[in-house]
């Protein structure tokens, strides 16, 4: 991303944002930790999503090769990018949505 010429500094300062504020959110969540609002995360993970979506529909394709090559690249992005965006997601859920001991919320079971 720093290399291409045409993304802006926007986008990247964006990136960083985004970023660096979901790898805070699996740090508080990995250490029980009560970092910031539960609101702020629960409003990160569709910020998260729809960023992703929208870096991943700026990809130029056409770029990626052609015949085996794409292959290749399209199957690394199935195999390892999806699970890793899902595994983050799925943390960020889970300290935002199901960590009561961290915001010191009592849970209910019926």
């Amino acid at each position: 991303m720093f290399i291409d010429e045409t993304v802006s500094w926007k986008e990247i300062a964006t990136e960083f944002i985004v970023y660096t504020s979901i790898i805070i959110g699996l740090f508080g969540f990995s250490f029980d930790k009560k970092i910031f609002y539960k609101n702020f995360w629960v409003l990160l993970i569709p910020i998260g999503i729809i960023w992703d979506i929208y870096s991943v529909t700026q990809i130029n394709w056409g770029d990626i090769g052609t015949g085996l090559q794409a292959y290749f690249i399209i199957g690394i992005t199935i195999v390892v990018v999806i699970p890793l965006f899902f595994l983050t997601y799925y943390g960020l859920y889970k300290y935002s949505y199901n960590s009561p001991q961290i915001w010191n919320e009592k849970r209910v079971t019926h």
